[in-house]
Protein backbone atom coordinates (compact mmCIF):
# COMPACT_ATOMS: atom_id res chain seq x y z
CA UNK A 1 0.00 0.00 0.00
CA UNK A 2 2.57 2.42 0.21
CA UNK A 3 4.53 2.07 -2.41
CA UNK A 4 1.30 3.10 -4.21
CA UNK A 5 0.46 5.84 -1.69
CA UNK A 6 4.40 6.62 -3.22
CA UNK A 7 4.23 6.72 -6.48
CA UNK A 8 5.55 9.37 -8.84
CA UNK A 9 2.56 11.49 -10.31
CA UNK A 10 2.93 9.56 -13.66
CA UNK A 11 3.66 5.82 -12.45
CA UNK A 12 0.88 6.51 -9.69
CA UNK A 13 -1.76 7.75 -12.61
CA UNK A 14 -0.81 5.01 -14.82
CA UNK A 15 -1.52 2.47 -12.11
CA UNK A 16 -5.08 3.92 -11.52
CA UNK A 17 -6.15 3.65 -15.29
CA UNK A 18 -4.74 -0.27 -14.90
CA UNK A 19 -7.32 -0.33 -11.79
CA UNK A 20 -9.83 1.80 -13.21
CA UNK A 21 -9.88 -0.57 -16.39
CA UNK A 22 -9.26 -3.67 -13.88
CA UNK A 23 -12.49 -3.17 -12.04
CA UNK A 24 -14.87 -1.13 -14.47
CA UNK A 25 -14.37 2.19 -12.20
CA UNK A 26 -13.98 6.07 -13.95
CA UNK A 27 -10.34 6.69 -13.16
CA UNK A 28 -11.68 9.50 -10.66
CA UNK A 29 -13.30 6.58 -8.58
CA UNK A 30 -10.04 5.00 -8.32
CA UNK A 31 -8.38 8.24 -6.79
CA UNK A 32 -11.14 8.88 -4.43
CA UNK A 33 -10.09 5.60 -3.00
CA UNK A 34 -6.65 6.68 -2.69
CA UNK A 35 -7.23 9.73 -2.08
CA UNK A 36 -9.14 8.73 1.43
CA UNK A 37 -6.73 5.84 1.77
CA UNK A 38 -3.38 8.07 1.99
CA UNK A 39 -5.40 11.32 3.04
CA UNK A 40 -4.46 15.39 2.10
CA UNK A 41 -3.33 17.94 3.50
CA UNK A 42 -5.43 21.41 3.13
CA UNK A 43 -3.14 23.83 1.86
CA UNK A 44 -4.01 27.48 3.28
CA UNK A 45 -7.23 27.50 4.46
CA UNK A 46 -9.08 30.60 4.49
CA UNK A 47 -10.42 31.57 8.34
CA UNK A 48 -13.61 31.65 7.45
CA UNK A 49 -13.91 27.68 6.21
CA UNK A 50 -12.73 26.66 9.96
CA UNK A 51 -15.10 25.97 13.07
CA UNK A 52 -14.29 28.44 15.83
CA UNK A 53 -12.10 25.62 17.45
CA UNK A 54 -9.86 25.12 14.71
CA UNK A 55 -9.35 29.31 14.00
CA UNK A 56 -6.18 28.86 16.94
CA UNK A 57 -4.88 25.57 16.25
CA UNK A 58 -5.91 23.94 13.11
CA UNK A 59 -4.76 19.98 13.09
CA UNK A 60 -5.89 16.29 12.38
CA UNK A 61 -9.40 17.22 10.79
CA UNK A 62 -12.18 15.88 8.61
CA UNK A 63 -13.18 16.97 5.73
CA UNK A 64 -16.08 16.63 4.14
CA UNK A 65 -16.19 17.15 -0.12
CA UNK A 66 -17.97 16.48 -2.80
CA UNK A 67 -16.90 16.14 -6.22
CA UNK A 68 -18.30 14.69 -9.46
CA UNK A 69 -21.98 14.57 -7.85
CA UNK A 70 -20.32 12.40 -4.82
CA UNK A 71 -19.90 13.25 -1.31
CA UNK A 72 -16.94 11.95 0.95
CA UNK A 73 -14.53 12.64 3.35
CA UNK A 74 -10.84 12.92 3.89
CA UNK A 75 -8.22 13.95 6.68
CA UNK A 76 -6.43 16.49 7.37
CA UNK A 77 -2.85 15.28 7.71
CA UNK A 78 -0.60 18.13 8.78
CA UNK A 79 -0.98 21.14 11.15
CA UNK A 80 -1.44 24.27 9.26
CA UNK A 81 1.53 26.34 10.55
CA UNK A 82 1.93 24.95 14.09
CA UNK A 83 5.14 23.02 14.30
CA UNK A 84 6.24 20.37 12.05
CA UNK A 85 4.61 18.25 9.92
CA UNK A 86 3.50 15.06 11.49
CA UNK A 87 2.12 12.85 8.54
CA UNK A 88 3.19 12.96 5.01
CA UNK A 89 0.77 12.75 1.90
CA UNK A 90 0.85 13.07 -1.92
CA UNK A 91 -2.37 14.72 -1.96
CA UNK A 92 -3.00 18.14 -1.37
CA UNK A 93 -6.46 20.81 -1.79
CA UNK A 94 -5.34 24.22 -2.90
CA UNK A 95 -7.92 26.75 -1.68
CA UNK A 96 -7.89 29.66 -3.79
CA UNK A 97 -10.43 32.67 -3.43
CA UNK A 98 -12.78 33.97 -5.98
CA UNK A 99 -13.93 37.41 -6.18
CA UNK A 100 -17.18 36.93 -4.74
CA UNK A 101 -15.43 34.97 -1.69
CA UNK A 102 -16.18 31.72 -2.31
CA UNK A 103 -13.19 29.37 -2.87
CA UNK A 104 -12.12 27.40 -5.94
CA UNK A 105 -10.67 23.77 -4.70
CA UNK A 106 -7.57 22.56 -6.77
CA UNK A 107 -6.97 18.91 -6.00
CA UNK A 108 -2.98 18.05 -6.58
CA UNK A 109 -1.03 14.84 -6.06
CA UNK A 110 2.99 15.67 -5.18
CA UNK A 111 1.99 19.12 -6.99
CA UNK A 112 0.28 18.02 -10.08
CA UNK A 113 -2.96 19.03 -10.71
CA UNK A 114 -5.42 16.22 -11.00
CA UNK A 115 -8.09 17.69 -13.23
CA UNK A 116 -10.54 14.31 -12.66
CA UNK A 117 -12.03 16.69 -9.87
CA UNK A 118 -12.92 19.92 -11.36
CA UNK A 119 -16.28 20.31 -9.38
CA UNK A 120 -14.53 19.83 -6.26
CA UNK A 121 -16.03 21.78 -3.43
CA UNK A 122 -15.96 21.77 0.38
CA UNK A 123 -18.78 21.19 2.53
CA UNK A 124 -17.84 21.25 5.78
CA UNK A 125 -14.91 21.30 8.42
CA UNK A 126 -14.85 18.75 11.63
CA UNK A 127 -12.07 19.13 14.24
CA UNK A 128 -11.58 15.67 14.66
CA UNK A 129 -9.94 12.75 12.68
CA UNK A 130 -12.40 10.50 10.78
CA UNK A 131 -13.36 7.09 12.00
CA UNK A 132 -12.08 5.47 9.33
CA UNK A 133 -8.48 7.58 9.23
CA UNK A 134 -5.46 5.56 9.31
CA UNK A 135 -2.53 7.23 9.85
CA UNK A 136 0.39 7.03 7.62
CA UNK A 137 4.35 6.61 8.53
CA UNK A 138 6.66 8.83 6.86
Amino acid sequence: MSKFVSAGFTANNQLIEELAHKYAFHPWQVRLFDMQRSSLRLVNPPDVLLPDELKVHFQYATLTLQANGFTFTASETSPNGHGEQQISSPYSVEVRPYLDEKYNLHLNYNHQPVDDFQSLRLVEIMGKPSVYYFRLST
